[in-house]
């Protein structure tokens, strides 16, 4: 009888510390090989995020410019900051061709004067602005 107690004691000793290896174990791995890629994540996703801001203000702000000198360099150094955020070293397909029909459109914007002409073009680009965002959101998630 004393042998039937003696096991029974034992196995409420052992059975909790094996669990607490085991989630020991489970939470090192955890944060030695999950957690730093997910922080990763999140911190490219939060700079895509800053990049995209960035540049929609930029693109809001050019309407009003009489100017255009430089500005489509700087609507390339955006576009090449968004592409940096991706695996294959360019955007998907659809957001890249938005971007390379904005870098276009404001390079033809410079050649532009007559007021008709930059009326008509000020509204094409805000459809193009405004694609532009919504393609931007889906891989940020919060614009």
């Amino acid at each position: 009888m004393y042998e039937v107690a003696l096991e029974t004691n034992n196995l409420e000793i052992w059975v909790p510390a094996i669990v607490s290896i085991i989630t020991l174990v489970l939470n090192l791995l955890f944060y030695i090989f999950i957690q730093p890629r997910l922080t990763y994540k999140a911190t490219a996703k939060e700079s895509l995020k800053k990049v995209s801001v960035d540049l929609l203000n930029y693109l809001a702000e050019i309407i009003s410019y009489e100017q255009f000198d430089g500005v489509p360099t700087q609507i390339r150094k955006y576009s090449l900051q968004i592409h940096l955020h991706f695996k294959a070293g360019t955007s998907d397909g659809q957001l890249e061709i938005l971007l390379e029909q904005i870098f276009n459109e404001v390079r033809k914007r410079k050649n532009l004067t007559s007021t008709d002409d930059i009326d008509k073009w000020n509204d094409e680009f805000r459809v193009l602005a405004r694609n532009l965002r919504k393609k931007l959101a889906k891989h940020c998630g919060v614009l």
